[in-house]
């Protein structure tokens, strides 16, 4: 899941964070080195996300769609 957050360094005032959710068998640290060159390698520069977190679970609202506000 990508959400816009608040960054004044960017020129659009918002910058992507990016939250996953791993398998139970995939460990972080490795996962997190191969996602990273991945986007060095796929992505243009400004659209290169400035956090990536990982979660157990996506935020949801009451309705059953994901809540890009509550990440």
């Amino acid at each position: 899941m990508v959400v816009g957050i608040e960054d004044k360094k960017h020129s659009h005032g918002k910058c992507a964070k990016v939250l996953i959710v791993l398998r139970k068998s995939i460990d972080e640290k490795s996962a997190k080195r191969a996602i990273e060159k991945f986007i060095r390698n796929e992505l243009d520069e400004h659209m290169i996300p400035e956090e990536i977190v990982f979660v157990e679970r996506l935020p949801y609202t009451k309705n059953g769609k994901l809540d890009y506000f509550g990440a």
